[in-house]
């Protein structure tokens, strides 16, 4: 079975109670020339956790693929920072950012996943898509608003809260191993 997980970077692999101990800011400070310092420890070994518990595969959904640019550069950034997962990919941009979309977009390209237009909802959704057949998703984000659809197949963080905890690690391998 192949599982997929779906990798925002702020708000879970740091939070701002981190990088504010880490990296002080002044007023009109930008602290974005240090981003790729941002990464706390502590949760890349939660992180850790799920991906050896599942096998899944980290797709970066994060906004930091913008700056990266490819696969291979995210691999570069995480990867000494104590990233052990496999990182397959990144998802497209869509114009308007929304990642619902981008990530629909992954899985129809890259995982074969065709999503039903639900009327109901006005959206598309893996309700009543060929979902099962041998795939599973987990969403890593901090936040919720773009990903109605995927509610379901998400854990969510929080920046102002402590990025990725230990209380989210057992959520996510339940959804990652869920029949």
């Amino acid at each position: 079975m192949a599982r997929y997980l779906f990798l925002d970077i702020d708000g879970v692999l740091n939070d701002s109670g981190w990088i504010n101990a880490k990296h002080p800011i002044t007023v009109g400070e930008t602290p974005w020339w240090r981003q790729y310092e941002h990464i706390n420890p502590a949760a890349v070994e939660r992180l850790n956790r799920i991906t050896d518990a599942t096998g899944a595969k980290i797709v970066i959904s994060s906004t930091w693929r913008q700056g990266a640019g490819s696969t291979e550069a995210m691999q570069q950034i995480l990867y000494p920072r104590g990233v052990t997962g496999e990182i397959i990919g990144i998802t497209p941009l869509h114009p308007q950012r929304v990642r619902e979309i981008e990530i629909f977009q992954w899985l129809r390209d890259n995982a074969g996943i065709n999503l039903i237009y639900d009327q109901d909802e006005d959206r598309q959704s893996l309700a009543g898509a060929d979902y099962g057949a041998g795939v599973r998703l987990l969403v890593l984000d901090d936040e919720q608003k773009f990903l109605y659809s995927l509610r379901d197949y998400m854990v969510k963080t929080e920046y102002f809260g402590g990025g990725l905890l230990d209380q989210h690690v057992q959520p996510a391998i339940d959804i990652l191993l869920s029949e």
